[in-house]
């Protein structure tokens, strides 16, 4: 259920569930919200019992995963290490385990296994059957969120895949895009992303991290923000980001990438040993994180800050030369 409209009294006559009467109605719902609003318009507030749907534990992932490739195949000594990392990418999720398991049963060589890896790691949506299945599905919990709720879930896309976020990153974010409207102390703005935080974890979009004050992205949904921010701003979705965090690049996006996007994301990618010479202004870039590329070598030495007159949002956290650079080029500025 998406909204809490229907009236089972009315429609079918249910009585009200009661421990006397033994009856108890079952219903499912990603968002707490709904199911507490429903039973409160039912008479029953005070039955209510939450049942998390975890996600599966890996014996029995690799079970249904096995069962919708073949054991044929995944039995195969060259295939199952291959095999084994597929399914670890699913981290559990049923929907992504069926959807992409379906995918693999016509695969039965090493090679197109190999392939599906590259492509898994590249983008998930590149993976047959996952844009239709998966992201066409989970895109309606996305909708459902409050714009400053999708600003939030995206930010978190630009970190790298099982990165713990810290929550007061996202605070700087907030601040930094400015989303935080009306708001303007700093405590009240980390209670604002409690808050932000916690309508995502219930709207099951966030996950707790493995420290405190964090959280995490399960796999699927971070796949599900980069597919979203790489649509055609015709759809009225958010305008391209570049999120390559922890992916093991060698070489930045071309400059004509960094023309058209609103976010780049280059976090831990430490063997990039250059960045772009932009010919052209970036007039949307306003988040530029660089976190982490601590071997950079090759920094264009002409106009290149001037060239983001949007940029908001700028880390630089163990990029010594780069800051460096900077240091450099804001010192010739006061000059």
């Amino acid at each position: 259920m998406w909204e809490p409209v229907i009236d089972l009294g009315e429609i079918c006559n249910i009585p009200r569930p009661k421990k006397e009467n033994g009856c108890k109605i079952l219903m499912a719902s990603r968002l707490i919200s709904v199911a507490i609003k429903f039973v409160i318009g039912f008479g029953a507030r005070d039955s209510l019992q939450s049942i998390p749907v975890n996600k599966l534990r890996p014996d029995e992932a690799w079970k249904v995963f096995v069962q919708k490739v073949g054991e044929p195949i995944t039995s195969k000594p060259a295939i199952k290490p291959f095999a084994k990392e597929v399914h670890r990418k699913c981290d559990g999720l049923p929907l992504a385990i069926v959807v992409i398991g379906g995918t693999m049963s016509t695969r039965e060589t090493e090679g197109e296994w190999k392939d599906a890896l590259r492509e898994l790691d590249q983008s998930a949506s590149n993976l047959g059957g996952i844009e239709e299945e998966v992201f066409s599905r989970l895109i309606f919990s996305f909708e459902k969120l409050e714009p400053i709720e999708q600003s939030l879930f995206l930010s978190c896309c630009l970190f790298p895949e099982d990165h713990n976020i810290n929550k007061e990153k996202l605070v700087d974010f907030a601040i930094g895009e400015e989303t935080l409207f009306g708001i303007h102390q700093l405590g009240d703005m980390r209670n604002k992303i409690d808050v932000l935080v916690g309508k995502l974890r219930n709207s099951s979009m966030l996950d707790d991290g493995d420290y405190f004050d964090s959280v995490k992205l399960h796999d699927v949904m971070r796949e599900l923000g980069i597919w979203i921010t790489s649509l055609s701003t015709s759809n009225n979705y958010h305008s391209k980001f570049i999120p390559k965090a922890g992916v093991g690049i060698i070489k930045a996006p071309d400059a004509s990438e960094w023309y058209k996007a609103l976010r780049i994301s280059l976090i831990n990618n430490y063997r990039i040993e250059s960045l772009p010479q932009l010919p052209n202004q970036c007039p949307q870039l306003h988040t530029l994180l660089l976190l982490g590329i601590s071997f950079i070598k090759d920094i264009p030495q002409v106009n290149f800050l001037d060239h983001m007159p949007a940029l908001r949002i700028l880390d630089l956290s163990s990029c010594f030369e780069i800051l460096r650079f900077c240091q450099t080029f804001y010192t010739s500025m006061e000059m």
